[in-house]
């Protein structure tokens, strides 16, 4: 259900009738939620593992640390505001999370607090008051994000937005036409080859190879000498002309651009289950590893060993494909069914004591919340325009991707009409959903 252009979404909407079934009393296992958790973690850095990493290599390192700068930013706000108004640590965390409009963060949280050396009795109350505030200010990060983003952004980044992505749009058009190696694929001519051998060259027309052979661009061996001989023609409107021999090329040569292109992936479809398996298994274990500073434990924990392990398989696949990739559906399905049955759970095991930290906290966390996403978004626009100096199209996406808000980069790109603002998105988004995830470990540890 939408009003106008505002939906509670999935997520939210699980985690609210998550708590209304938690009312009976249910009991499920933890290990569901954790093992659900893990995979969402793991195909969330899947899916953004090459762009983050190509990130690195080209032009995003810009956008990269703006998107680290932001998460700064926000873990700095949600800390200062929850001190101020005497927050404990499961109300900052969830308040972190909802206003930052980030369900994963609430995973390294709960994780975080559970380690903490505190009765079990403290520990479930602080879980319960994350849920409620998560829940409470949520609403006001979607909502608010793509509003202050769609409304004010234009104006805090300079000039006519619209404009200028029309503007930065021909440019790049003109780019590319000026560009010597980039031709239309749209051609009146279109070169051709076909496996011919030399007793057929004689009496065969070009229209009579082009009905038997049409689109087929392969080279025949000749036995005598060992060689691929091939044949191109040049078809136009009247294609009646005889063939002419015009290219004669070794079986080498022929094959040196496959070595330039990389190898094929698998032909035939492989289970993909051990790979993932695999990933989340190993850096989730390397991930519960801990270094000690004194007395404070620092670690990745298994959450963040999961997402870890699902950027570097992410860019493995790309980069190296040796091996079968997730397909789109199932990377979707994973994405989505990970996640909200761990919010599910996390409702569920939340739903007796949800009711009453929202009647004491509401008023006051529906405030701060509103605080802890106008700031850091405020502060990142002026720091696109007048730090980072972006295109105020870029640095509208920039934004939006440095606080994983889909719907705020819908927003944008409608209200300028043009999707250059996109191009801004990705890598602030693939760099901000591994450190806002992580944030959930820190706000916990700076708040204790």
């Amino acid at each position: 259900m939408k009003i106008e252009s505002f939906s509670l979404g999935p997520v939210t909407g699980t985690l609210l009738m998550g708590v209304l079934i938690g009312q009976a009393h249910i009991s499920i296992s933890a290990n569901v939620k954790a093992t659900c958790f893990l995979i969402f973690l793991f195909f969330v850095g899947y899916g953004v593992g090459p762009q983050f990493f190509r990130g690195l290599k080209k032009d995003g390192a810009p956008q990269m640390l703006f998107a680290a700068l932001q998460c700064v930013i926000s873990l700095v706000t949600g800390y200062a505001v929850a001190k101020a108004l005497g927050y404990d640590i499961g109300q900052a965390a969830g308040l972190l999370a909802g206003s930052q409009t980030i369900s994963a963060l609430l995973g390294p949280a709960a994780d975080a607090i559970n380690k903490l050396a505190i009765s079990i009795e403290e520990k479930k109350h602080l879980l319960d008051a994350m849920t409620a505030a998560y829940a409470v200010t949520y609403i006001f990060g979607t909502a608010g994000t793509a509003w202050i983003l769609s409304t004010l952004g234009p104006r805090l980044v300079g000039g006519n937005v619209m404009t200028a992505c029309k503007e930065y749009e021909a440019r790049m058009a003109g780019e590319v036409s000026d560009d010597p190696e980039a031709t239309s694929a749209c051609r009146d001519l279109a070169p051709r080859a076909y496996p011919l051998t030399p007793d057929r060259l004689a009496e065969t027309t070009v229209a009579e190879i082009d009905a038997m052979f049409l689109h087929q661009h392969v080279f025949a061996e000749d036995s005598r000498r060992g060689a691929a001989l091939g044949m191109a023609f040049t078809l136009g409107t009247q294609a009646s002309s005889r063939p002419t021999p015009s290219l004669a090329q070794s079986r080498r040569g022929v094959a040196r651009p496959a070595k330039a292109l990389g190898p094929a992936g698998p032909a035939i479809g492989m289970n993909v289950i051990a790979f993932v398996a695999a990933g989340i298994t190993i850096l989730a274990l390397f991930g519960a590893l801990a270094i000690n500073i004194g007395e404070v434990p620092l670690s990745l924990n298994t959450s963040g060993g999961a997402l870890g392990a699902g950027l570097v398989f992410g860019w493995l696949r790309s980069a190296c494909r040796l091996f079968e990739g997730v397909p789109e559906p199932a990377l979707a399905t994973m994405n989505s069914v990970g996640l909200n049955v761990f919010i599910a759970m996390v409702g569920i095991n939340a739903g007796p004591g949800f009711v009453t930290g929202l009647r004491e906290a509401s008023p006051s966390l529906f405030l701060a919340g509103m605080l802890v996403t106008v700031i850091p978004l405020v502060v990142g626009l002026l720091l696109a325009r007048y730090v980072f100096r972006f295109h105020p199209g870029i640095a509208l996406g920039c934004v939006a991707g440095a606080r994983t808000t889909a719907p705020a980069l819908g927003a944008v790109q409608e209200v300028v009409q043009s999707t250059i603002p996109a191009l801004g998105y990705t890598v602030p988004y693939a760099v901000a959903n591994t450190l806002l995830t992580m944030c959930g470990t820190a706000i916990v540890m700076l708040m204790a």
